[in-house]
């Protein structure tokens, strides 16, 4: 009887998720962690949209599951920063330490199942038998020092977001720390990549450029989320932001964060004596612009009113411009 449950969860992961409490995995979420820690043999590249489960299913489920069967694997999960590694490893040390799994570990295994390890950023379990200084899972950001460790299985979980879409520089460094992290995956290892494209020059691209193949998963084919639910998310962000994070393809529009825009003179007494805020956005070299921008509201029509300015000049060569323009505006903060 217990054979025959470890083939049917070795076959059905979801199972074990479900069991966990997360009853809203499905088939499309079974191929995934299959797909990722079982027929994978060096790099696995999952593209699906945002509330689709991703993280809950490889970096929870999935990693649970795999050292269920594979006790003795180490594991890194590496995403943005350290803070949101490390959350989501607690999440993976309360079902460890839940009734659940111990009765799971005894009804299977015949096992007393526990930790022998547990931080902020490492656990171990004592099904491990093998010696490392390396925990079961351990936790990083793409800035964390590695040197001299390696794993059987490095997942990096929404390594790509908001900040690669506004940041060329975050773009690159985020390229540059994920070829770095190849460096830990041990020889018979492999890398599991999650998440969801935010620019039309981030990690994804790059890979997709150099003929790795990509599973994607948009909104249309998941099911996850209804017609309802899906108009509402629309009417919160762009059609640009929309098409890459639920669509996961890229346009070319213009970032649009306010419907309806009207466009008017600014150069009016009334807005002239209001409290104005002013934002620069500074350059020091290179081919960059220095923006200033000018933002009053205007609460009898209900609405904000902008002004912008644009200058190819180093932001320190034009202190005396902007200071003209902070007593111009009447400038507040």
């Amino acid at each position: 009887m217990k054979k025959e449950y470890l083939i049917k969860l070795k076959n059905n992961p979801i199972l074990l998720g479900r069991f966990l409490g997360y009853k809203d995995l499905s088939n499309i979420q079974n191929t995934w962690i299959l797909e990722a820690f079982i027929n994978n043999k060096n790099m696995y590249v999952l593209q699906s949209h945002r509330n689709s489960y991703k993280t809950t299913t490889i970096v929870v489920v999935g990693v649970i599951w795999y050292l269920l069967f594979n006790p003795n694997k180490t594991i890194l999960i590496v995403r943005k920063d350290f803070t949101s590694s490390s959350q989501t490893l607690k999440e993976i040390i309360k079902h460890y330490n839940s009734e659940k799994i111990k009765h799971l570990y005894y009804f299977l295994l015949g096992l007393r199942f526990s930790l022998t390890r547990q931080t902020s950023y490492s656990i171990e379990l004592n099904t491990k038998l093998t010696i490392s200084k390396e925990g079961n899972i351990e936790c990083a950001g793409i800035y964390s020092s590695l040197t001299g460790r390696h794993y059987d299985v490095v997942i990096c979980d929404d390594i790509v977001n908001l900040s690669d879409r506004y940041s060329k520089a975050m773009r690159n460094d985020t390229i540059i720390k994920f070829d770095e992290l190849k460096n830990v995956v041990k020889k018979d290892g492999f890398i599991i990549l999650v998440g969801t494209p935010w620019h039309k020059e981030d990690l994804f691209s790059k890979l997709e450029s150099q003929g790795i193949s990509i599973k994607k998963y948009p909104i249309s084919q998941t099911n996850i989320l209804n017609k309802e639910h899906i108009e509402k998310i629309k009417k919160t962000m762009n059609e640009s932001l929309f098409a890459c994070n639920y669509e996961l393809r890229h346009i070319d529009t213009n970032d649009k964060y306010f419907n309806d825009i009207k466009y008017i003179r600014f150069d009016n007494d009334k807005y002239y004596k209001k409290n104005n805020f002013m934002l620069i956005d500074t350059a020091y070299d290179g081919s960059n612009f220095t923006a200033v921008t000018i933002l009053t509201d205007d609460k009898d029509n209900d609405r904000y009113i902008v002004k912008g300015f644009v200058y190819r000049k180093n932001t320190y060569d034009m202190l005396d411009d902007i200071n003209k323009l902070y007593k111009k505006y009447n400038i507040k903060k």
